[in-house]
């Protein structure tokens, strides 16, 4: 369930983060920022323009593959069943059943690296063997400058019948 609203949907106040630090500090504090201010109860929500999206590419060299006697379809599988949420049962409290999952969820680039994708004998072929790893960014969609330099902007929007003034004040702080 989300709270929306019309009337506020035009920002209260913008913040603009911008400075000689690397792309992934700035993109962290955006994220910190966002997290902080978008607990302040007067906040409805926190839109982030510049911010771009980092992601892992994986690319595999064919060559490799056929070294490790191993194909596209063996290494799509055994990746997305690494990356899922495996069920642990439920739990019957008299109200109701709730059922349980452990997330098998990937957290960073080792464990991509590391992670096997064939075991013969004592060798284990890892993805790091047959592919190269590495941090990209997906096309941004949208843009923020600040002098013409990049930046990362906040647009905070206020929640229905808060007070406007209020919701700066405590965001600013």
């Amino acid at each position: 369930v989300k709270e929306f609203s019309m009337a506020d949907e035009q920002p209260v106040i913008n913040i603009i983060i911008t400075g000689e630090a690397d792309e992934r500090a700035l993109v962290k504090l955006a994220d910190t920022l966002e997290e902080k201010i978008e607990s302040i109860p007067e906040v409805l929500k926190v839109d982030i323009a510049g911010k771009k999206e980092e992601m892992i590419e994986i690319l595999i060299t064919p060559e490799k593959l056929e070294t490790y006697n191993l194909n596209q379809i063996d290494i799509f599988n055994l990746f997305s069943s690494n990356n899922r949420l495996i069920a642990a049962g439920t739990l019957d409290n008299g109200y109701g059943k709730y059922s349980f999952k452990i997330p098998g969820t990937i957290d960073n680039l080792k464990d991509i690296q590391e992670m096997p994708l064939k075991v013969k004998g004592n060798i284990v072929t890892t993805f790091e063997d047959v592919a190269e790893i590495r941090r990209i960014y997906k096309e941004p969609s949208s843009f923020s400058r600040v002098n013409n330099e990049k930046s990362i902007s906040l647009s905070v929007k206020k929640r229905a019948g808060e007070n406007i003034i209020n919701t700066i004040d405590k965001t600013k702080k």
